[in-house]
């Protein structure tokens, strides 16, 4: 009776370990993809108010300047200008980006003038910044 409890006792207790480590592979799996997706997210919205800044400064003329505040997140390098679209970018570091996305990149809108910066690029990551997005004669710019 003492023999055939100890057996049922590690056949039971193999069945849950197993079970616990196929329930952490995807754990750690989902993780990862969980990660880039909120760089995304994160990135798009850093995006969406530079390119609106950067829109409202260009149509509102010389000499206009619009103050953001921005969060570059973890896992993008932020704060790229892609001429051939005219649209700003960030570019996602991960090795898991390829399990979520066929680009590595996150588009903003596009730019009614090209932008120009004054900041190091890439922005540091999960960090604030408080942009100055202004018009001049030469064109749209965002100093750090």
């Amino acid at each position: 009776m003492k023999a055939q409890l100890g057996i049922e006792f590690f056949l039971t207790a193999s069945v849950v370990l197993a079970f616990m480590l196929i329930t952490y592979g995807v754990y750690v799996s989902e993780s990862e993809k969980n990660k880039v997706l909120e760089s995304a997210v994160l990135s798009k919205t850093l995006l969406d108010s530079l390119s609106a800044a950067a829109n409202f400064a260009a149509l509102s003329g010389n000499a206009s300047a619009i103050p953001i505040r921005v969060y570059a997140p973890m896992g993008a390098n932020c704060f790229y200008y892609d001429a051939a679209t005219k649209r700003a970018y960030c570019s996602l570091v991960s090795p898991a980006v390829g399990k979520v996305s066929q680009s590595d990149k996150v588009y903003g809108p596009v730019l009614v003038e090209q932008l120009g910066g004054a900041c190091s690029m890439p922005l540091e990551q999960n960090k604030w910044f408080d942009l100055r997005v202004f018009a001049n004669a030469s064109g749209v710019f965002a100093s750090c």
